[in-house]
This record gives structure tokens, sequence and C-alpha cells, in this order.
């Protein structure tokens, strides 16, 4: 395709037919559940659909990563998402015009609390939310946790050091609880955004508030936590930290009325072996016949299953989703493409959209 086509598909971030030419071209038979503009009410066949969408698609939002200082700008996200924003494709049924049109607010876009009062705060976020509206946006993912952190008033986590100045400061308001209100004024739909495993961007553990439950592990030099050249993780092989992180999920759902939970790609830190060769020890001297990189694959299995359980335990209603790292290639061929052929999706649906 030509550039002139790459940039309109640039610019519409997750639009109608773009979603509806991936439905056919992946040959699911399904219909997705979009609508966008005048034609949102009419009805479409298969055969109307055109075809040859998905590569552009991928090209068009992944674009150029190496423009942002803040990892892949633009990704193609792979969200798995529960059926209940398909059905069963039919020859001329009309599509819903339901559709999610999210924005990103990550952490490092968050409107900080410092030094202001709940009423200044809340003219900011009215501002931002106004601003999303008028872009057309719906849906807005906003960064909960990022770094073993909160953006909402926690009983487990310190404040983040992006919305209070310093992790673990206090704040005289919730800022979040702020947020969702305007968001909810301006009729956007809030997910909540949570990095699993990541406590710190580096190995300063200084950084690090005594707040934060990571503090006593990494003081007590326990396993639970491993500190690496590219930050500091919370050990995903030990099923400690997925109660953990399960626990402050929960806490989120049970505090504020937000309509989704989604986790980033920040599981498995690195490839090394040092990250969890005590535990995978354990496991082979137990018996386990699994080699390292299935072995890990499991524990992530395990950790997501028991999340998406103790979410629909919750809440039923709330969607739960994941986005993957922004690796093109990798995600074309073996996320993608593996999970198209597949007989069986066992109620999950892959969207592909922007983030950043």
């Amino acid at each position: 395709r030509g550039e002139g086509e790459l940039t309109k598909l640039r610019q519409s971030i997750v639009c109608e037919t773009t979603l509806a030419r991936i439905a056919r071209d992946l040959d699911l038979g399904l219909y997705l559940n979009v609508g966008n503009g005048e034609e949102s009410n009419s009805v479409r066949t298969r055969d109307k659909v055109l075809a040859d969408a998905l590569e552009a698609l991928i090209a068009a939002v992944y674009m150029d990563d190496r423009t942002n200082a803040h990892g892949n700008k633009y990704r193609a996200v792979i969200i798995c998402l529960l059926l209940t924003s398909c059905q069963q494709k039919k020859e001329d049924s009309p599509i819903s015009t339901a559709e999610i049109r999210g924005i990103w607010i990550s952490c490092y876009d968050h409107i900080s609390a410092k030094g202001k009062t709940e009423s200044e705060y809340k003219t900011e976020t009215d501002e931002m939310f106004e601003l999303i509206k008028s872009f057309g946006f719906n849906t807005a993912f906003v960064h909960l946790r990022a770094f073993s952190d909160a953006f909402y008033k926690s009983e487990i986590y310190p404040y983040s050091a992006y919305i209070a100045g310093t992790q673990g400061a206090d704040l005289s308001f919730d800022p979040f609880a702020v947020m969702l209100e305007s968001a909810k004024e301006k009729g956007i739909s809030v997910h909540g955004w949570v990095n699993p495993f990541r406590i710190s961007s580096d190995k300063n553990t200084d950084k690090i508030s005594e707040k934060n439950p990571a503090k006593k592990l990494i003081e007590s030099g326990s396993d639970e936590v491993c500190i690496l050249e590219n930050g500091i993780y919370y050990n995903p092989s030990c099923t400690e930290n997925h109660g953990r992180i399960t626990e402050g999920i929960r806490e989120i759902i049970k505090k504020y009325d937000i309509d989704g939970i989604h986790i980033d790609d920040y599981f498995y830190p690195s490839v090394s072996a040092q990250v969890d060769s005590v535990q995978y020890s354990q496991y082979t001297s137990q018996g386990g016949k699994l080699g390292l990189e299935e072995w890990r694959k499991e524990n992530i299995n395990a950790f997501v299953s028991a999340l998406y359980k103790a979410v629909k335990a919750e809440n039923s209603n709330l969607i739960f989703s994941i986005s993957p790292s922004g690796r093109l290639e990798e995600n074309k061929e073996k996320i993608i493409r593996g999970y198209i052929n597949k007989k069986s999706h066992n109620g999950l649906f892959p969207i592909i959209g922007r983030q950043g």
C-alpha cells in the first residue's frame, strides 16, 4: 500500500471499516460490533467487506517506535476480550454500534495532584476528558499502577511519584476518584490499567518508598524480587506475588465503578536464568519435566487464569484485557497467526489497536 493510504489509516485509531475487514480477512466467522459515523446502522454482509487490511493496519498503528522515549509509542496491541463484544456471523445481520475507541493515559500522562486542591485538580481533569471526548474517544485506559504504586487512594500501595511528586507522599484527596467523576460526566468509559510485576525501571532501590510492599522484600533479600540491569520486578514465578497483584486489583474493583481491568506486557523481565533459578530448581527437583521457557509460560498462564477468575468474581460484567509487548513481527507471526489457526478460541477474541 502507498504512503497515502497508510497515512489515512494512521489518522483513524480503530475505524469501523478496518475492523470489519479484519473480521473478514481472518475468516473468524464473526461480525464485530463496530460502528462509525453515518453508516453505522446499515446492514453489511461478508461479501461487501474488502480484503487486504490486516497488514496495512499493523503497519499503520505501529508507525515508528524509535520516536518515543518511553518505549513503543505505537503498538500493535492484541487485547483478549470476551465475545460479548462480538456476535456469531449471520448473512445480512446488522452490526451493532457498540465500539471501543480507546486512549491510553499512562503514568507519564497523568495530571500531577501535588500541591493542588481537589477543585483545582477537578478543573484539569474536566478539561482533559472534554478534549478526549472531542477527539471521538469513548474509553480511557487509565494507568492505576505502574511501579508497584498507585494513582488512587490505596491501602496496599503508596501513591505514585507521578501523581504525588514523590512515591509514598500524601495527598488530601483521591485523584482517581476525581478523574473517574470527570470521565463519567463526559460519557467516557474507564478501564484500570496495571503493570503487574514491574517495581522500578532502574536498580536504584532508594527511589522505592518504605510504604511500598516491595521494599521489605528487597531489604530482606527475598528471591520474590528480581533486581536486574533493566529494573526491579516481582518474580513472576512466585505464587505469593500472584496473590499480591490480584489483591491489589481486587481493591481497585471494590473501590471504583470502572468498566474493565487491563494489564500490560511486563511479565518475565528477562530471559536470564537468574530470574527464577531458585524456583525452577525446586520445580525440577520435585520431578518437573518442562523446560525453563515452557515452565515460565505455565507460570504466567496460571497467573492470568487466577486473575481473570478473581476479576469476574468481583464483577462479572467487567472486561478483562491484556496487551502484549509491541514486537511487530513476533506478534504477527506467533500471536495473531497462532490465534487464527486455533480451532477453538475459548471465548477470547483479538482486536488490534494503537497505544500511544
